[in-house]
């Protein structure tokens, strides 16, 4: 565990211990707990704070002087563990060499230990003064207790209800899925995924050259060819789009996305099955619609309506049923019901285009596997 190997690099008593990670949410998470287990305070210093000791409000050194935090660590005989942020991006400066050489050949009764963290490796002059650890990728236990956390986080944030309906294998399929990715990107595609499903020409429509975000969209979507591109962690990358052709040709070759599937529209038998469950759900009798008969007027009628709109419409036939309970005892229950059928099919026609297959959805049909 990585905990323990940390734990027991400072315990040898190394001077210096350097970590390269572009997860520092995640290292300064670890150096935080092998110290609470091993009884040492933490402080941290970086460019723009200084050297402070972490919970307390006090600064030992301020902003802008790594030499001079060096010095302190140098003259302090307090036990502590001090961890320097970014500090490879002075390695030229002479008088930080310098203070780390004195620092790496200080004696052995020293009772500190420094951690310098960067994003990068640091530079050679610094890695010569240095123990190199590597805290990895988050393991699956990590990754799964960041999921419950944001999970709890999202319930709590969100103005409307979260619920979560997946079994403990799909859990542990999500979690190695996960894999591969640094602490903070894990929280970001869980709250995606909890707040909102987004189809992917939705996700770059600023990456347009004539976009107006300063070249962000561009940079980002850059970033994801070239991951999609070179990475070899076994994670698998599946998308939805509504306008395939809205999608850039660099996105959608070979090596990338490898295929591409098309999702028709729901057949009769499938439209049958949405009305029976749906109805179902809110008390109706499928009979009273003729839905065991599949070639009737109400199956042939929807073939133009995703699922979505179908759930609609059986919700439409619920609201009436109330409607023809309370106000309405003298009409025939069959009849209501064909009757706010047929209101909740004329509403629902405002959801969306009849026309579906006229337009994008042809095209991707003659153009990719089913």
């Amino acid at each position: 565990m990585k905990l323990e190997n940390l734990k027991l690099l400072i315990a040898a008593g190394n001077p210096i211990i350097s970590i390269s990670t572009p997860d520092e949410p995640r290292a300064v998470w670890i150096v935080h707990e092998v110290a609470r287990a091993v009884g040492l305070p933490v402080s941290a210093w970086s460019l723009t704070e200084g050297l402070q000791p972490c919970g307390v409000e006090q600064v030992l050194v301020e902003a802008g002087k790594p030499a001079a935090a060096l010095k302190y660590v140098k003259d302090s005989s307090q036990p502590a563990i001090y961890l320097f942020k970014d500090l490879g991006q002075h390695a030229k400066d002479p008088q930080i060499l310098r203070y780390l050489r004195d620092l790496y050949f200080s004696p052995v009764s020293r009772p500190w230990t420094i951690i310098l963290l960067d994003a990068a490796s640091p530079p050679i002059e610094m890695r010569r003064l240095s123990l190199p650890f590597e805290i990895g990728w988050p393991y699956e236990e990590e990754i799964l207790s960041t999921v419950r956390k944001t999970y709890q986080e999202v319930q709590q944030r969100s103005l409307h209800k979260v619920e979560s309906r997946l079994s403990k294998t799909e859990l542990e399929l999500a979690v190695q899925t996960l894999r591969g990715l640094t602490s903070e990107e894990i929280v970001r595609v869980v709250s995606e995924v909890l707040y909102e499903d987004y189809e992917i020409e939705k996700a770059f429509a600023s990456a347009s050259s004539e976009s107006a975000d300063g070249g962000l969209s561009q940079r980002v979507f850059g970033t994801l060819l070239t991951w999609m591109q070179d990475h070899r962690q076994p994670i698998f990358l599946i998308a939805t789009a509504n306008e395939i052709e809205r999608l850039p040709p660099e996105l959608v070759r070979k090596g990338r996305f490898d295929e591409i599937f098309f999702v028709d529209l729901p057949g009769a038998g499938e439209r049958e099955a949405i009305f029976t469950i749906h109805l179902r759900k809110r008390g109706r009798d499928k009979a009273t619609f003729g839905l065991p008969d599949g070639g009737n007027r109400e199956l042939h009628r929807s073939g133009d309506r995703a699922g979505c709109r179908l759930r609609h419409v059986c919700g439409l036939c619920g609201q009436g049923r109330v409607y023809d309970r309370a106000y309405s005892r003298r009409y025939c229950r069959h009849a209501a019901d064909r009757r706010h059928h047929a209101r909740a099919r004329r509403q629902a026609a405002g959801l969306g285009p009849r026309t579906l297959r006229d337009g994008g959805l042809t095209s991707c049909n003659r153009a990719a596997p089913r």
